[in-house]
């Protein structure tokens, strides 16, 4: 599945915070996945938050010869706030969307992002393009993709224009989304959000998607309601 299909398929969502749920249905309608379980686990959460494994079971329904279904089992560490949980479910499920380059094969490969994370992520937006900085920039964008799904752009542009004008503060935007206070300055920064895209269209083609800026502005007046933020 392409990234793009869910920040499509999301792109008109109003109603917040967005249902975990909600989009692993559109991830199983867009891949090979048939179902996705979310478990709560006693891990450290300053160590790992959550994670995802694709597994094969034996079908659960009781049909008789069924073939095994194809289940995406997200793990996240339960001592979290609920918006932390929902945060790391979300970012877990567009794991399904990340390129096959990027894909953790082996205890080196592993070994390799770990030390490639602690790079900051401004580093590697700047850095030459390589294998590795490919590896370790998806990888670090993970949070910046669950943000690009939980909050779509048309949402967005509303809630940051509103801030701009001193109408809405920080906490006002983290309660509504209902996202980690950490990212909110994000949401308001136009230029970090551009930024995001555009190492997005590079891994993943988002610019076939993406409007005019006169076009975001008209969809943004006629859907006001969308991020109608009192």
């Amino acid at each position: 599945m392409k990234f793009k299909t869910a920040i499509t398929e999301l792109r008109d969502h109003n109603a917040f915070p967005l249902d975990p749920n909600r989009l692993a249905e559109i991830i199983c309608n867009h891949s090979d996945i048939d179902a996705f379980k979310f478990i709560g686990v006693d891990i450290n959460d300053k160590i790992l938050k959550g994670t995802y494994v694709k597994t094969y079971i034996d079908d659960e329904r009781g049909v008789p010869y069924a073939l095994p279904q194809t289940v995406g089992k997200i793990y996240y560490a339960r001592n979290q706030d609920k918006c932390w949980q929902r945060f790391c479910i979300v970012k877990e499920l567009m794991h399904v969307a990340d390129p096959k380059c990027v894909t953790v094969s082996s205890p080196e490969h592993l070994s390799d992002l770990i030390k490639h994370l602690a790079i900051p992520p401004e580093i590697l937006l700047t850095a030459e393009p390589s294998m590795n900085s490919t590896k370790a920039l998806v990888d670090t964008m993970a949070d910046w993709r669950a943000l690009l799904v939980m909050v779509p752009e048309i949402a967005r542009e509303a809630a940051a224009e509103r801030f701009l004008e001193k109408k809405i503060d920080i906490g006002r935007i983290v309660e509504f989304f209902h996202i980690p206070e950490k990212y909110a300055p994000i949401i308001t920064n136009n230029e970090a959000w551009d930024k995001i895209m555009i190492a997005w269209e590079n891994v993943d083609g988002l610019s076939s998607i993406d409007n005019t800026q006169n076009e975001k502005k008209a969809e943004i007046e006629s859907k006001s309601q969308y991020c109608n933020i009192p």
